[in-house]
Protein backbone atom coordinates (compact mmCIF):
# COMPACT_ATOMS: atom_id res chain seq x y z
CA UNK A 1 0.00 0.00 0.00
CA UNK A 2 1.66 3.73 -0.97
CA UNK A 3 1.56 6.44 1.34
CA UNK A 4 -1.36 8.23 -1.05
CA UNK A 5 -3.64 4.90 -0.28
CA UNK A 6 -2.92 5.50 3.43
CA UNK A 7 -4.11 9.05 2.68
CA UNK A 8 -7.14 8.05 1.10
CA UNK A 9 -8.42 5.73 4.12
CA UNK A 10 -7.55 7.99 7.00
CA UNK A 11 -9.30 10.21 4.83
CA UNK A 12 -12.37 9.42 2.58
CA UNK A 13 -13.91 12.44 2.72
CA UNK A 14 -11.16 14.50 1.40
CA UNK A 15 -11.65 13.21 -2.29
CA UNK A 16 -9.10 15.69 -4.22
CA UNK A 17 -11.33 18.37 -4.04
CA UNK A 18 -10.64 20.66 -0.99
CA UNK A 19 -6.66 20.33 -1.83
CA UNK A 20 -7.62 22.50 -4.55
CA UNK A 21 -8.77 24.94 -2.52
CA UNK A 22 -6.20 27.01 -0.89
CA UNK A 23 -6.10 26.79 3.06
CA UNK A 24 -8.65 23.90 3.60
CA UNK A 25 -7.62 20.32 3.96
CA UNK A 26 -5.24 18.53 5.56
CA UNK A 27 -1.49 19.98 5.48
CA UNK A 28 1.07 17.61 4.14
CA UNK A 29 4.45 17.20 5.66
CA UNK A 30 6.67 19.95 4.35
CA UNK A 31 3.76 22.20 2.95
CA UNK A 32 3.93 26.08 4.61
CA UNK A 33 0.65 27.26 5.30
CA UNK A 34 -1.20 29.59 2.54
CA UNK A 35 -0.61 32.95 2.64
CA UNK A 36 -3.48 35.27 2.89
CA UNK A 37 -4.81 35.42 -0.69
CA UNK A 38 -5.52 38.60 -2.77
CA UNK A 39 -9.30 37.50 -3.01
CA UNK A 40 -9.77 38.53 0.72
CA UNK A 41 -8.98 42.49 -0.13
CA UNK A 42 -12.28 43.31 -2.43
CA UNK A 43 -14.70 41.16 0.10
CA UNK A 44 -12.84 43.54 2.99
CA UNK A 45 -13.26 46.53 0.73
CA UNK A 46 -16.46 45.60 -0.11
CA UNK A 47 -18.01 44.65 3.57
CA UNK A 48 -16.25 48.22 4.42
CA UNK A 49 -18.07 49.99 1.78
CA UNK A 50 -21.40 48.27 3.15
CA UNK A 51 -20.88 49.32 6.75
CA UNK A 52 -19.84 52.97 5.71
CA UNK A 53 -23.53 52.98 3.39
CA UNK A 54 -25.29 52.09 6.33
CA UNK A 55 -23.41 54.60 8.45
CA UNK A 56 -24.40 56.95 5.76
CA UNK A 57 -27.45 56.07 5.28
CA UNK A 58 -28.15 56.20 9.30
CA UNK A 59 -26.21 59.75 9.30
CA UNK A 60 -28.85 60.96 6.16
CA UNK A 61 -32.17 59.76 8.27
CA UNK A 62 -31.20 61.51 10.99
CA UNK A 63 -29.98 64.79 9.86
CA UNK A 64 -33.52 64.56 7.94
CA UNK A 65 -35.33 64.46 11.06
CA UNK A 66 -33.60 66.94 12.45
CA UNK A 67 -34.50 69.32 9.71
CA UNK A 68 -38.20 68.04 9.81
CA UNK A 69 -37.99 68.76 13.88
CA UNK A 70 -36.41 71.97 13.14
CA UNK A 71 -39.25 72.96 10.72
CA UNK A 72 -41.57 71.95 12.69
CA UNK A 73 -41.03 74.22 15.99
CA UNK A 74 -40.32 77.31 13.25
CA UNK A 75 -43.37 76.61 12.37
CA UNK A 76 -45.07 76.29 15.53
CA UNK A 77 -43.49 79.10 16.67
CA UNK A 78 -45.01 81.41 13.76
CA UNK A 79 -48.43 80.39 13.90
CA UNK A 80 -48.25 81.43 17.82
CA UNK A 81 -46.63 84.73 17.20
CA UNK A 82 -49.54 85.02 14.84
CA UNK A 83 -52.24 83.99 16.73
CA UNK A 84 -50.95 86.54 19.87
CA UNK A 85 -50.36 89.27 16.94
CA UNK A 86 -54.47 88.82 15.56
CA UNK A 87 -55.44 88.85 19.49
CA UNK A 88 -54.65 93.04 18.47
CA UNK A 89 -55.52 93.19 14.95
CA UNK A 90 -58.40 94.82 13.03
CA UNK A 91 -59.40 94.86 9.26
CA UNK A 92 -58.85 97.66 7.30
CA UNK A 93 -62.57 98.39 7.17
CA UNK A 94 -62.52 98.99 11.28
CA UNK A 95 -59.57 101.25 10.61
CA UNK A 96 -61.83 103.40 8.37
CA UNK A 97 -64.89 103.17 10.52
CA UNK A 98 -62.83 105.40 12.88
CA UNK A 99 -63.22 109.01 12.45
CA UNK A 100 -61.71 112.00 13.58
CA UNK A 101 -62.36 113.00 17.06
CA UNK A 102 -63.92 109.96 18.24
CA UNK A 103 -63.57 109.18 21.63
CA UNK A 104 -60.38 106.89 22.90
CA UNK A 105 -62.98 105.22 25.37
CA UNK A 106 -64.68 104.10 22.45
CA UNK A 107 -61.53 103.02 20.02
CA UNK A 108 -60.76 100.71 22.74
CA UNK A 109 -64.13 99.08 23.44
CA UNK A 110 -64.75 98.80 20.56
CA UNK A 111 -61.12 96.98 19.42
CA UNK A 112 -59.81 95.89 21.99
CA UNK A 113 -56.55 96.44 23.65
CA UNK A 114 -54.27 97.34 21.44
CA UNK A 115 -50.53 95.66 20.41
CA UNK A 116 -48.71 98.58 21.70
CA UNK A 117 -49.57 101.78 23.31
CA UNK A 118 -47.63 105.12 23.54
CA UNK A 119 -48.12 108.62 25.69
CA UNK A 120 -46.73 111.84 25.67
CA UNK A 121 -46.22 111.57 21.71
CA UNK A 122 -45.74 115.39 21.20
CA UNK A 123 -48.15 117.35 23.12
CA UNK A 124 -49.38 116.77 26.48
CA UNK A 125 -51.84 114.55 27.08
CA UNK A 126 -51.40 112.67 23.49
CA UNK A 127 -51.68 108.63 23.64
CA UNK A 128 -51.03 106.48 20.68
CA UNK A 129 -52.64 103.05 20.20
CA UNK A 130 -51.32 100.68 17.54
CA UNK A 131 -53.33 97.69 15.79
CA UNK A 132 -52.38 95.02 13.92
CA UNK A 133 -53.36 94.40 10.61
CA UNK A 134 -55.86 91.39 10.65
CA UNK A 135 -54.86 87.93 9.08
CA UNK A 136 -51.96 89.46 7.54
CA UNK A 137 -49.27 86.89 8.47
CA UNK A 138 -45.79 87.42 10.48
CA UNK A 139 -44.30 89.47 8.51
CA UNK A 140 -46.89 91.06 6.31
CA UNK A 141 -49.11 93.30 6.71
CA UNK A 142 -49.63 97.05 8.45
CA UNK A 143 -50.01 98.83 11.92
CA UNK A 144 -52.68 100.93 12.26
CA UNK A 145 -51.94 103.74 14.45
CA UNK A 146 -54.35 106.12 16.27
CA UNK A 147 -53.34 109.07 18.23
CA UNK A 148 -55.77 110.97 20.74
CA UNK A 149 -54.92 114.58 22.09
CA UNK A 150 -57.42 115.00 25.52
CA UNK A 151 -59.35 111.51 24.50
CA UNK A 152 -59.70 112.65 21.04
CA UNK A 153 -58.62 111.38 17.77
CA UNK A 154 -56.83 114.06 16.14
CA UNK A 155 -54.96 111.89 13.54
CA UNK A 156 -54.48 107.89 12.10
CA UNK A 157 -52.50 106.16 10.00
CA UNK A 158 -51.46 103.14 8.16
CA UNK A 159 -48.01 101.81 8.64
Amino acid sequence: MSDSDADERTHPEDDGRRAAIPGFGPRRDGETPAAPSADRSPRTLRNVLFVLGGVAAVVIVVIIVLILVFFTVIDDAVKDVESKRNETAITTEQFQSVKIGAREETVRDEFGEPEEESTGDGAAGTTCLYYNEKDAGFVAGDRFMFCFVEGRLERKSRD
